[in-house]
Parts: C-alpha cells; sequence; structure tokens
C-alpha cells in the first residue's frame, strides 16, 4: 500500500470528519499512484488547533493551517472550502474507499475534484493540478454525473469543464 494512502488511514481514524482531497483522493479516484509529499485534508468537523495538538499532530510555523502528523508527513487542513468548494458540500458529495483492514478513507468525489484542479489549472496551479486534472478526465470522465454542474460555480464554468472534458477525451482516441 502506497505510504500516502497508509497515512490517510491513520489521519482518518484520528480526526473525525476528514475528508482527503489532495493526492491521496486522486489516487483513490484514478487507481493510479503519484509523488506527493503531503496529505491534504478537509475537515469538516470542529476539531480545534489544541485537539490536534493533542493527537500529537505538530503545527509548523508560518503556515496558516499546516501540521506534521504523528508519522511525520506533512498535512494541509482545509476547514471552510477547497478552491471555492464548501466543506460541507465536499463532505456531502464525498465518496467512502473500504479497505480489507476494515478502515475507510473518504475522499472528495470526482467531480469536485474535476472542478477544483480546473480552478487551479486557471488561478495559481501547483506543479501536479494539469496532470492530475488530466488524468482524472482520461480515468474517469464517462462516471462523471450531475454533481458536477452542482459543484460549478455558475453555467459558463460548467460548460468550460465540459469543453476540457471533451477535447481530453479526443485526443485519448487518437
Amino acid at each position: 500500500m502506497n505510504e500516502l494512502v497508509s497515512e490517510a488511514l491513520e489521519i482518518s481514524d484520528e480526526l473525525p470528519g476528514v475528508i482527503m482531497v489532495g493526492a491521496v483522493a486522486v489516487m483513490l479516484q484514478t487507481k493510479r499512484s503519484r509523488a506527493s509529499r503531503d496529505v491534504d485534508i478537509g475537515i469538516a468537523s470542529k476539531i480545534d488547533r489544541e485537539e490536534m495538538i493533542g493527537l500529537k499532530y505538530i503545527p509548523i510555523k508560518g503556515k496558516r493551517d499546516s501540521w506534521v502528523s504523528p508519522r511525520q508527513i506533512k498535512v494541509d487542513v482545509y476547514r471552510s472550502d477547497l478552491s471555492g468548494i464548501p466543506i460541507k458540500q465536499l463532505e456531502k458529495t464525498a465518496d467512502k474507499f473500504d479497505f480489507k483492514n476494515g478502515k475507510t478513507i473518504r475522499c472528495a468525489c470526482v467531480e469536485a475534484l474535476i472542478v477544483a484542479k480546473y480552478r487551479a489549472c486557471n488561478s495559481r496551479a501547483g506543479p501536479n493540478d494539469k496532470s492530475d486534472l488530466e488524468l482524472l478526465i482520461k480515468k474517469r470522465s464517462k462516471t462523471v454525473d450531475w454533481r458536477l454542474e452542482e459543484l460549478c460555480k455558475d453555467q459558463t464554468e460548467f460548460e468550460s469543464i465540459k469543453q476540457v472534458i471533451r477535447q481530453l477525451q479526443l485526443l485519448e482516441k487518437r
């Protein structure tokens, strides 16, 4: 099992209401491994700083909500939104992945990841946002459903994302 997925399983046990939103979510949704140095999570519960410290998470100075887990992995926390998608909406649409050990990881649905990665590509784009968006569309575009439109800020964004999906699907057919 991938080190980040193992870490995500531990975090899911320790922190209530956690939703994986970064590399781990992309890996689970596409069944493809990818390199990353951290775990990105959305927290829908009201777990506060003191509770996280009590669970042996160490805050990273100078970072707004970044931590080092008890297993020495960097964890970035999103409490209100991810790329403009409210955490409560991510929680409502989250997918659940069950593992043989009886543990579960909840992660952002593929539609939320596509919207978040699309927005990231059109703003500050991290090093993996474009390749993540392409991988999500390549592996999962046939399963994208009505949640996509619900997660978009307006009809224009929805149509733009649909166009990107169509373009990448055409490239795949070549």
